[in-house]
C-alpha cells in the first residue's frame, strides 16, 4: 500500500489544530437578540452621556423663565473720616436698599421657549440613538449569525469530504482512484479549514464591536442564535408617499424640526433685545440725631425709590449682530433638516426596493434551488465513486452546494438587516 502521508496532509493538520483550540467557535450563547439589545441600551456609555445632557437641559428650562435674584445692599453714607461716627452730620446714615431687575415683558417667556425646544430636540435625539444602538446590535447579531451558519456549512462540507476521502482511499488501494484525486480532496479540506479560521477572526472583531456598544471593555454578551423566520410583510402598501410621511415623523427629523423651532424662538428673543429692561429699587436710610452742631439735626429716617431702564444705544454693533447670529443658526438647522429629509426618504425607498428583491431571492432558493444543489452533490459523488466523473466534477458540485446554502442564508440575513434598518429609519415596525 502506498503511503498517503503527504505535505498536503501535514498542512491540513497544521490548519485544523488552532481551530480545535478556538473555544469561542464552539461556545454556546446564552442571550437572545432582544436581551442583548436591552443590555446594550442599559449599558451604552454614549447613550448615558446623552441622557445626562438631556437632564441638564431640562434643568435649564425653569431658570430660563425666572427673574434674576434681587439684590440687597447695605451702605454707610457720608461717614466723617476723622471720627467715623454717624451722629456728627445730618448727611450720615445707614442705607438699606433692595433692587430687582425686570426684563421687558415677553423676554423671559421667549428664553424659556428656547430652552424647552432645545430640550425637546434632545429627547428626539435620545430616542434616535436608542434606535441606532438597537440597529447596530441587530447588525452585529446577524453578521455573527451569518458567519456561524457559514462555518456550519463548511463543517458539513468537511465531514462530507472526509467520508469521500475514506472511500477514495479504499478504492486507491485497489487502483481505482489516482493519488492525485485524493491529494486534491485533502487540499480542498485544508482550504475549508482555512476559511473557517478566517471566519473565526472576523467573529472576534464583531464580538469586540458588540462589547464596545454594550459598554463592556473586556467581553461581549454571549448570544443565542436562532433560525431566521421570515415575517412576510405586505410591502406593496408602503407607497412612496407613505414612506415620506413616516420618515418625516421619525425621531431624527423631529429632533431637527425642534432645532428649527428653537431657531425661530431664538430669533424672536434676539429681536426683543432692542427693548429696554427695567430695574426697580427701594431704600431706607437710618439716621441718628446729630450732636455737636450749631443746629443739631433731628435724625429723621428717610425712604427712597428708583427706577432705571437700559438703553440699547449700541444696537448697530450688538443687538443687530445677535439677530444675525440667531438667523444664521435657524437657517443652518433648516438646511440640515432639508438635507436629512431628502437623504432619509431616498434611503427608505432604496431599502424598500432591496426588501422586495430579498424576498424574491428567498423565494428562488426555497422554490427548489436548495434541493437541486443537494441532488447535484449526491449525483456527483455517486459518479465519482463509480469512476464516471473526475474529482473536479465532485468538487464543483460541493462548491456549488456551499455557495447555494450560503447564498440562502445571505438572503435571509439581508432581509432582516434591511427590515431592521428601515424600521429604525422610520421609527416604527413595518407590520403596523
Amino acid at each position: 500500500m502506498k503511503t498517503l502521508i503527504t505535505p498536503h496532509l501535514v498542512l491540513l493538520i497544521a490548519l485544523y489544530a488552532p481551530l480545535m483550540l478556538d473555544k469561542s467557535w464552539a461556545a454556546e450563547a446564552s442571550l437572545g437578540l432582544e436581551a442583548v439589545i436591552q443590555k446594550a441600551l442599559a449599558s451604552n456609555a454614549e447613550l448615558k452621556a446623552l441622557q445626562s445632557e438631556l437632564d441638564a437641559n431640562k434643568a435649564q428650562i425653569g431658570p430660563a423663565g425666572t427673574l434674576d435674584d434681587p439684590m440687597l445692599s447695605v451702605e454707610m453714607m457720608n461717614v466723617p473720616t476723622n471720627s467715623f461716627r454717624l451722629n456728627e452730620s445730618e448727611m450720615s446714615g445707614v442705607q438699606v436698599s433692595l433692587s430687582q431687575k425686570f426684563p421687558y415683558p415677553g423676554k423671559l417667556e421667549a428664553q424659556q421657549e428656547v430652552a424647552t425646544l432645545r430640550s425637546e430636540a434632545l429627547v428626539h435625539r435620545l430616542k434616535q440613538m436608542q434606535l441606532e444602538i438597537a440597529w447596530n446590535v441587530k447588525r452585529i447579531y446577524y453578521e455573527l449569525y451569518l458567519r456561524t451558519k457559514k462555518k456550519n456549512i463548511l463543517e458539513n462540507q468537511r465531514t462530507y469530504l472526509r467520508q469521500t476521502l475514506t472511500t477514495s482511499r479504499s478504492r486507491y488501494a485497489l487502483g481505482q482512484v489516482s493519488q492525485a484525486s485524493i491529494l486534491n480532496l485533502q487540499v480542498e479540506e485544508a482550504q475549508l479549514v482555512n476559511e473557517q479560521l478566517r471566519l473565526s477572526s472576523e467573529m472576534k472583531d464583531l464580538e469586540a464591536e458588540l462589547a464596545h456598544i454594550s459598554g463592556h471593555a473586556d467581553h461581549s454578551p454571549r448570544m443565542e442564535f436562532q433560525s431566521i423566520q421570515i415575517d412576510r410583510i405586505n410591502l406593496n402598501k408602503w407607497t412612496d408617499k407613505k414612506i415620506a410621511e413616516k420618515v418625516m415623523s421619525s425621531s431624527a427629523l423631529r429632533a431637527l424640526q425642534s432645532e428649527v423651532m428653537a431657531g425661530d424662538a431664538s430669533v424672536a428673543l434676539a429681536k426683543k433685545s432692542y427693548l429696554p429692561d427695567f430695574e426697580l429699587m427701594a431704600s431706607y436710610t437710618i439716621r441718628e440725631k446729630a450732636v455737636g452742631m450749631a443746629t443739631p439735626g433731628n435724625g429723621q429716617d428717610m425712604m427712597g425709590a428708583k427706577i432705571g431702564l437700559s438703553l440699547p444705544i449700541w444696537g448697530a454693533t450688538k443687538q443687530s449682530q445677535q439677530i444675525k447670529e440667531a438667523l444664521a443658526g435657524k437657517e443652518k438647522s433648516a438646511h440640515y433638516l432639508d438635507h436629512a429629509r431628502l437623504m432619509q426618504i431616498h434611503e427608505a425607498r432604496a431599502l424598500l426596493a432591496e426588501l422586495k428583491e430579498s424576498i424574491q431571492r428567498i423565494d428562488l432558493f426555497e422554490s427548489g434551488l436548495m434541493q437541486l444543489s443537494r441532488q447535484a452533490v449526491a449525483t456527483g459523488t455517486s459518479a465519482y465513486l463509480t469512476g464516471k466523473e473526475s474529482y473536479s466534477t465532485l468538487l464543483d458540485a460541493l462548491k456549488q452546494q456551499q455557495e447555494t446554502e450560503y447564498g440562502y442564508q445571505e438572503a435571509l440575513v439581508a432581509y432582516q438587516l434591511q427590515l431592521a434598518k428601515l424600521e429604525a429609519l422610520i421609527g416604527q415596525s413595518l407590520g403596523k
